[in-house]
């Protein structure tokens, strides 16, 4: 019996080191996608402004707690665009297969009720396009 557990914890261990691998991959893939954004935009002149917002960086559960106490919400779009129209292009990005989350949905739909221009974006070129859009090109 002591073999069967054995394997069995090992297989457990395989798929829990799976899983994690393939969720920090997902976060390079975000990263890209949204680091070639940002650089595009802000070469850019009809962006006026571009920035990213920090919400999955939290370096220590200390850091954490004094970035809520400052503002910090979870669910706040990853970037966000100032537009030479005085609109707002507001870009939550994410993979193909990237879900956006609860929080995610509460903040978008909010911002949506404000009459802000926000888009999940799954690529640099739909963001690219999303922009053009809110800025009427």
């Amino acid at each position: 019996m002591g073999n069967k557990n054995c394997l069995i914890d090992k297989v457990l261990l395989y798929n829990i080191r799976r899983k994690e691998l393939q969720e920090v991959m997902t976060k390079i893939d975000e990263f890209t996608i949204q680091k070639t954004f940002v650089e595009w935009a802000r070469k850019q002149e009809f962006i006026l402004l571009c920035f990213a917002v920090p919400n999955g960086f939290q370096s220590n559960r200390h850091n954490a707690i004094m970035m809520k106490r400052e503002g910090l919400l979870a669910g706040v779009p990853d970037v966000f665009c100032l537009l030479n129209n005085g609109k707002w292009a507001i870009i939550e990005f994410k993979t193909e297969t990237g879900v956006v989350g609860p929080h995610q949905k509460a903040v978008i739909e909010k911002l949506q009720e404000g009459k802000q221009n926000v888009k999940v974006c799954r690529s640099t070129r739909e963001a690219v396009l999303f922009v053009k859009e809110v800025l009427n090109v």
